[in-house]
């Protein structure tokens, strides 16, 4: 059952790096962007369970994302309901 455990987590890693990728090509509206992120965090929910008990470093870790895609969006113009 470990073994499937890990493999599980292994290909959510995969899929969070995927998405990861999308988010950092710039090439999706910032909609879609926060729909992405919204998306990581619930594969990360799946990997580590409810929020509540994840490590602060996390919790930091999926935070610092939204910030990063925020920023990005806002200093090229492509805020809430823009674009690209």
């Amino acid at each position: 059952m470990e073994k499937l455990t890990h493999l599980n987590n292994d290909i959510l890693a995969s899929v969070i790096g995927e998405k990861l990728a999308k988010l950092t090509s710039g090439k999706i509206s910032y909609d879609e962007a926060l729909q992405e992120v919204n998306a990581i965090e619930n594969l990360y929910e799946q990997m580590y369970g409810d929020r509540a008990g994840w490590s602060d470093a996390l919790k930091k870790s999926i935070n610092g994302i939204r910030s990063n895609i925020i920023e990005f969006y806002s200093k090229n113009g492509l805020g809430i309901g823009f674009s690209k």
